[in-house]
């Protein structure tokens, strides 16, 4: 069994991969979490499986030395994954260091998977990348939904706090729902004009893949939906990296 984990800014995502397949999923926040409290998310997240391997994409480096002695107890050495290694497609020299792992292992998957292709990741940030021709060719990070939502509230003085859900109309009629149209509507205006402007910018035939949390209710209100949702893509990604250079780990 694989023990798969994509850290991000606000959760690390956690989960158990049997060959190619996701057998169990599940997710914590991930703001100042000590080592203990991530050592007891993991072992009753991985209790009664057998753990093979390890590998990790994280994008919080304050968090680093702190994955290293949650996991130990494993006693398999993880595979932090980075734009060096085998990856199944390219990246370009000077770009390498800048490329998230989150992004590094969500392309893995999508490229393997669905071949020349458009990533949209509806994380914290939403972000649109694309890899062609087993190069990847660039990417668009903004803000994601639930971002944008939470900076309406910290920013001003009257505004509240709102659960983000698709509004029944466009235009709203009280405060509440002018948010809501707001940040939904305008999150999927924008991730269609980016979309097209890509498209249009790489002028190839790409499939539009899609994932993460906001992404299915984001494509009920497309005028052109994304060609797969795919939300264990980067799960997927990460057991193709594991895969290709597992044997570089100890354990």
């Amino acid at each position: 069994m694989l023990f798969a984990l994509d850290v991000g800014n606000t959760n690390v995502n956690m989960a158990l991969l049997d060959d190619d397949k996701v057998v169990k999923k599940a997710k914590i926040k991930s703001k100042e979490l000590p080592a203990d409290a991530l050592k007891t998310a993991f072992s009753q997240f991985a209790e009664n499986y057998k753990i093979d391997g390890i590998v990790c994409a994280n994008v919080v480096k304050e968090l680093g030395p702190v994955l290293q002695t949650a996991l130990k107890d494993f006693g398999k050495e993880p595979l932090f994954i980075n734009a060096y290694m085998d990856l199944g497609y390219k990246i370009r020299e000077d770009r390498k260091p800048s490329v998230g792992a989150d992004i590094i292992a969500t392309n893995a998957g999508a490229y393997a998977l669905y071949g020349d292709c458009l990533v949209v990741d509806t994380g914290t940030a939403t972000t649109f990348q694309v890899v062609k021709g087993g190069e990847f060719k660039g990417c668009v990070i903004a803000s994601g939904l639930y971002m944008g939502v939470q900076a309406l509230y910290d920013f001003t003085s009257l505004l509240p706090k709102i659960k983000v859900e698709k509004p029944q109309s466009v235009l709203g009629t009280d405060t509440v729902g002018c948010m809501q149209s707001g940040a939904f509507y305008g999150h999927a205006g924008m991730i269609e004009g980016l979309i097209r402007r890509i498209k249009i910018e790489v002028a190839a035939p790409l499939t539009v893949v899609a994932t993460g949390g906001a992404a299915e209710m984001i494509n009920e209100v497309l005028d052109e939906p994304f060609d797969i949702i795919d939300n264990d893509l980067i799960f997927k990604g990460l057991k193709i990296i594991y895969d290709k250079n597992g044997l570089r780990v100890k354990g």
